[in-house]
């Protein structure tokens, strides 16, 4: 999952959007060990974070990472789009 673009499509998304922008892997507190993703992630700062911006940001915030889907479910939060990209 390193290299395939994600962040890179997401910023450019942001720029040319002017939406909000959210890297999961800013909210990795679990460096070491044999984790699944998700449960590497501060989840209680990631859902503060999400509050503050819904409010600021009227919802729009582009949101990127792996295991997103997983990440997002336990936030209960739905995606309006879903871009996938794998590094072929």
């Amino acid at each position: 999952f390193c290299g395939s673009g994600k962040s890179y499509l997401a910023k450019q998304i942001v720029q040319k959007l002017g939406y909000a922008e959210v890297d999961t892997d800013a909210f990795v507190v679990l460096k070491d060990g044999d984790w699944h993703y998700p449960d590497r992630l501060d989840i209680n700062g990631l859902q503060c974070l999400f509050v503050d911006m819904k409010s600021k940001f009227d919802s729009k915030i582009v949101v990127h990472g792996i295991c997103l889907r997983e990440t997002l479910a336990r936030l209960s939060m739905e995606l309006a789009t879903f871009i996938y990209i794998k590094r072929v």
